[in-house]
């Protein structure tokens, strides 16, 4: 019998292989390469803003996490700090957070505002 070759696993059969892609590509007239030119930037700059908020929603997710920790629950009034808490350096809001009550830690970040 004679088998056709398969292609990779990650790959159907209807898709083109990647010597096509890499023909595909070589190919690419002077206008096609000056908006690829012309689109990278951008796209690195979208990647660079989600990669901030991603690392903004983690830093935020880990406050939650220590002020649950600590308080047991993170009602309104402390949600309504967690900005001001990550405007802090980090090893200053740690310290408030575990030395300073509940009370104590919401005067002490309202007057700082």
């Amino acid at each position: 019998m004679n088998k056709e070759p398969k292609p990779p696993l990650s790959q159907s059969p209807d898709e083109p292989s990647n010597e096509f892609i890499l023909e595909v590509r070589q190919d690419l007239d002077t206008e096609d390469q000056s908006v690829i030119m012309e689109l990278s930037p951008l796209y690195l700059e979208r990647l660079e803003n989600a990669t901030q908020q991603g690392i903004q929603q983690g830093e935020r997710r880990m406050v939650e996490k220590m002020l649950k920790a600590k308080f047991g629950e993170v009602d309104g009034e402390l949600s309504a700090i967690i900005d001001a808490l990550l405007l802090m350096p980090p090893l200053d809001m740690m310290q408030l957070i575990y030395q300073l009550s509940w009370e104590e830690l919401l005067a002490r970040v309202r007057n700082e505002n």
